[in-house]
């Protein structure tokens, strides 16, 4: 299956909505303040059949409606810093669940993941070394 990542650049995301067809299954996050352009790709998405989950806190959010499904995950208590470990948390449940059920496609994308995060050294190789315990930093 084909997977795009949808945030921001709403030109390119919109284009990337073309080839959605009745077959397609369409991921819609959202949380307030509700990002108008992910309402935006959600109505582009229900145009093309595309069938929509939607993730997001509160009946009332405005991509509730687009939605074959909907799962509501409160976010608490408003403030000025929201706490999104509730929806981090399902999220992590959910991929679990899907790579369970898909074992050979799991490993395929994350043998490729590997492959390529190898090749272009986006990450420190981790050392047996701690650096708190070393004396050369610790005088």
């Amino acid at each position: 299956p084909e997977v795009d990542v949808l945030h921001g650049h709403e030109g390119m995301a919109a284009a990337a909505c073309n080839p959605l067809t009745p077959k397609s299954l369409v991921f819609l996050i959202s949380f307030p303040r509700y990002p108008k352009v992910t309402v935006e790709l959600g109505k582009l998405a229900a145009q093309k059949g595309a069938h929509i989950i939607a993730i997001t806190n509160s009946p009332i959010s405005p991509i509730m409606p687009l939605a074959n499904i909907t799962f509501f995950i409160p976010l608490g208590i408003v403030s000025f810093i929201d706490s999104y470990a509730a929806p981090i948390a399902f999220l992590n449940a959910l991929i679990t669940e899907f790579s369970e059920r898909n074992p050979n496609a799991t490993q395929q994308s994350l043998k490729f993941f590997d492959e390529y995060v190898s090749q272009a050294g986006l990450f420190i190789k981790s050392s047996s070394k701690n650096p708190v315990k070393d004396p050369k930093l610790t005088k």
